[in-house]
């Protein structure tokens, strides 16, 4: 069983640098393309998550050699009361010195 997850990169969402003119405090442009970005999210759905009642995608935005992208924040939390694996601890006569 193969622990990697694919990265499922956002669709419709375009990052650019702030104009060389931007106050400093302009950290730089999204644009979405919102019949791309809207088509990307319906096929999510078993990356939504709840929040107050409401279903929500999470993104998460990185830096790579290309600038600034999104992907699909696939990060799952250990429900709580899960049953959480045994480790067997060596003891002092199975050592082998």
């Amino acid at each position: 069983m193969s622990t990697t997850k694919e990265t499922i990169y956002a669709e419709g969402l375009r990052f650019f640098n702030p104009r060389e003119t931007a106050p400093e405090f302009v950290k730089g442009e999204v644009i979405v393309n919102l019949k791309e970005f809207f088509d990307f999210v319906s096929t999510q759905k078993e990356h939504y998550t709840e929040y107050q009642g409401n279903k929500q995608l999470k993104l998460n935005m990185l830096s790579g050699k290309s600038g600034m992208y999104f992907t699909v924040d696939t990060f799952k939390p250990t429900p709580k009361g899960a049953a959480t694996q045994k480790v067997e601890v060596a003891s002092a006569a199975d050592l082998p010195f």
